[in-house]
């Protein structure tokens, strides 16, 4: 059994090595995990590069710059990182869901998340119970988040506002591209 599992593990990878080698040129990666050969319900999902890797006995640090601004930091457990090869200068898709994105707004923020990316609101579409805002980042990406209405009006939000986007470095999915 645990043969076949290595087996079906080594296909997979050389699947993605060959769909890596098929859309180096990507841009729009929510294009690609549209298509009919991968769906997720991830709204957040960007193209990105390993800037830096710091391993740990149990976890590593992965950070991945996906433009010349942002970086995205991911935690992965060191057998994780092991089995995907995961090494600096490699592509991976990372994937946030958008009810993972914490929203703050103001300056000066003291906070533990890993991951602080900011930009300016340009949607904020409201439901019955919750919010759906758009942000749009530097280096011409947007980011999703879903918050409940109740927050929306504590802070205010408003298109054309500055705001921050936060989420936990666990809450990173990573997918080799």
């Amino acid at each position: 059994m645990l043969n076949g599992f290595k087996q079906l593990q080594e296909q997979h990878n050389q699947f993605l090595e060959n769909l890596n080698q098929q859309l180096s040129s990507l841009d729009d990666v929510s294009k690609f995990m549209k298509s009919a050969l991968l769906q997720t319900s991830a709204r957040n999902q960007f193209l990105g590069t390993i800037a830096e890797i710091e391993t740990g006995a149990v976890n590593s640090e992965v950070q991945i710059q996906i433009s010349d601004q942002q970086r995205i930091v991911a935690i992965v457990t060191e057998q994780s990182r092991r089995e995907m090869k995961l090494v600096e200068g490699l592509s991976v898709i990372t994937m946030i869901k958008a009810s993972s994105v914490t929203l703050a707004v103001g300056d000066d923020l003291q906070v533990s998340a890993r991951n602080v990316l900011t930009g300016t609101l340009v949607n904020l579409d409201r439901g019955a119970v919750n919010a759906d805002v758009t942000i749009e980042l530097a280096g011409d990406k947007t980011l999703g988040a879903m918050i409940t209405n109740k927050s929306a009006d504590q802070l205010a939000l408003t298109e054309g506002m500055a705001i921050s986007a936060l989420f936990k470095a666990s809450s990173v999915i990573l997918m080799l591209a």
